[in-house]
């Protein structure tokens, strides 16, 4: 009888000492998750070297780059969300959005939580009444429906620090171009056209221009069609990069650019 109790004491033991090792675990697991650091879409771009999709997020409390590589349909749909451009028929996000409202689910926040063999994994908080979920998701449908529903973005720190060993990654045209002149150019896709009702047109459409910036002085207008740089025609982003980042420090670059019903002529000045 006594060795059976020395038995079962060890046991109860042993299982007490087992949850408690689970409890630490899980104290240290939370811990770690709790290492976030909150990012934003900076754009989307093409891998100059693939010239696959990219969604470059960057870190708001520092300068360092996260590029995430995605599939065309999901790069169009947060592309499309970023420039504000509805689509005639809810898309796949849209719907998700729907269909959370419907339910009264509420997106708390999006988090880029693995790297594992080069692919990244993705969480979504959900909240619902008193209720609090994650779902597992792919970056790109967390990130395009983040975009949709505003809710914040963050990435384990040590997703950002094996980021940085991507070196073959270099920042995107699109960025150069903004960073150099103020605007930030999108190749024309059928949906852009249609929304600035410019179908059928072939050039480079102007998404956004910082303020007080060369292209904002020298009046380049979001929804402008750039057409020619000079005496060369552009057909999309790399065309006009290789154009307007060539020119030399000091010097005018010529414009012919399409606005509402008419072309005209714009000096956009390189610094």
């Amino acid at each position: 009888m006594l060795r059976k109790l020395t038995i079962r004491r060890n046991r109860l033991a042993s299982a007490v000492c087992g949850v408690a090792v689970l409890l630490v675990f899980g104290v240290l697991v939370g811990h770690v998750q709790e290492e976030l650091l909150e990012v934003r879409v900076r754009g989307v771009a093409r891998d100059p070297m693939t010239q696959a999709p990219v969604v470059v997020l960057e870190e708001i409390q520092g300068d360092r780059l996260l590029p995430i590589w995605v599939g065309i349909t999901e790069a169009q749909a947060i592309a499309r969300e970023l420039e504000h451009v509805k689509a005639p028929r809810p898309m796949t996000h849209d719907l998700m959005k729907s269909m959370l409202e419907s339910m009264r689910a509420t997106v708390q926040r999006v988090v880029i939580s693995e790297l594992r063999d080069n692919t990244y994994y993705a969480e979504i908080s959900l909240t619902q009444g008193d209720t609090n979920f994650q779902v597992d998701s792919r970056p790109s449908d967390a990130i395009a429906l983040a975009v949709r529903v505003h809710a914040p973005i963050f990435a384990a720190r040590s997703v950002m620090e094996a980021a940085g060993e991507h070196e073959g990654f270099q920042q995107s045209t699109r960025e150069d171009i903004g960073r150099r002149f103020g605007f930030y150019p999108q190749d024309l896709t059928d949906a852009l056209a249609e929304y600035f009702n410019v179908q059928g047109m072939a050039g480079v459409l102007v998404s956004s221009v910082r303020s007080n910036s060369v292209a904002d002085k020298a009046g380049l207008l979001r929804g402008d069609v750039i057409l020619r740089v000079g005496e060369g025609a552009v057909g999309d982003v790399e065309e006009l990069g290789k154009a307007l980042l060539a020119a030399e420090a000091g010097s005018v670059v010529l414009l012919d650019v399409w606005r509402g019903e008419g072309t005209l002529s714009i000096n956009l000045h390189s610094e």
